[in-house]
């Protein structure tokens, strides 16, 4: 809990965020994430539901990736293909360790985890920067070349319905990746010009379902503006006014608005049904290792993978 009271909760389950408590406009505390009374459902949870996402999130065509001449052959989740790990970082037990007001989380994915490569060891600290920002900053190193890409799964609903298409977004990011019909990527960045992706300008999200035939909402991978720790997104409800922020120094970002929720029963009772949560997760490109031109994703010996991603949290 930091100074103004806002408050998040994580379980060493999976690097789980479960709980995330903050204030309106008139300064009543709510919950404005997703998630489960108790432990049993995240066991079988498979939304990922405030997961940490490892050892690459996203999908990887094919669960397959050649490295250096080889070609290491992955667990496939979403039929041929991988989606965030296969077995993954999310359904692991981490270690954590409290120090004052920071969260450390451990983990050891070991060699053929999942069809990867080497140990790899990922420590992750998080903590509020301030009175509006929770941080996580990730870690990690590897005895072997290996991809790695991880990113947070936490899904955000700052209204009072379970619906999040009257909130609005605004994403800072001119290109896009296009996609498959397996939402993989083909290679190509494409300009989000003139097209129903571009959220450059305040847009409310629902509207973009109707109006520019995404039925099943956005899962869409952008390209970020800029480089370094930067906003990303900006996602306001105006009911309650409260305003959510990510800031990344990934180069890109994944906006999902929750279309394959199953409906499950969530939090006190809340029906966890298409819609009900959305998720920006600051993250490199899918499916890169078989993309030589997107950004380098392989880790390797001798080297440190580092990132940070910040969730800020306001209300105008």
């Amino acid at each position: 809990t930091n100074r103004g009271g806002l408050s998040a909760k994580i379980t060493n389950y999976g690097g789980r965020i479960t709980s995330i408590i903050t204030p309106d406009y008139a300064q009543n505390f709510d919950e404005i994430t997703l998630g489960y009374d108790t432990l049993a459902p995240y066991l079988e949870d498979e939304s990922y539901l405030g997961a940490t996402i490892g050892r690459y999130a996203n999908r990887m065509c094919g669960a397959q990736f050649t490295l250096e001449g080889q070609t290491f052959d992955l667990t496939a989740n979403e039929g041929k293909n991988q989606l965030h790990g296969g077995g993954g970082f999310h359904s692991r037990l981490w270690e954590a360790y409290c120090d004052q007001n920071r969260l450390t989380l451990e983990y050891r994915s070991p060699a053929k985890d999942d069809g990867y490569p080497g140990n790899m060891d990922v420590t992750l600290h998080i903590y509020w920067d301030s009175d509006t920002d929770l941080r996580i900053d990730y870690h990690a190193v590897t005895d072997a070349p290996c991809p790695i890409n991880l990113t947070n799964h936490a899904y955000f609903n700052l209204g009072d319905t379970d619906d999040i298409s009257g909130h609005i977004a605004a994403i800072h990011a001119q290109q896009y990746l296009i996609r498959d019909d397996n939402n993989i990527p083909t290679g190509e960045i494409t300009t989000v010009q003139n097209s129903s992706l571009d959220l450059r300008q305040d847009a409310t999200i629902g509207h973009r379902f109707n109006a520019c035939a995404l039925p099943q909402g956005f899962d869409h991978s952008y390209v970020i503006d800029g480089q370094g720790l930067r906003r990303a997104a900006t996602i306001y409800e105006p009911k309650n006014q409260r305003r959510v922020t990510l800031l990344t120094t990934q180069p890109g970002m994944q906006f999902y608005t929750g279309y394959h929720l199953d409906g499950a029963a969530g939090r006190d009772g809340q029906r966890l049904a298409p819609f009900a949560g959305l998720c920006l997760e600051g993250q490199h490109h899918p499916d890169s290792p078989n993309h030589p031109h997107f950004p380098d994703t392989i880790l390797r010996p001798g080297e440190t993978y580092q990132h940070t991603q910040i969730y800020r949290f306001e209300t105008s």
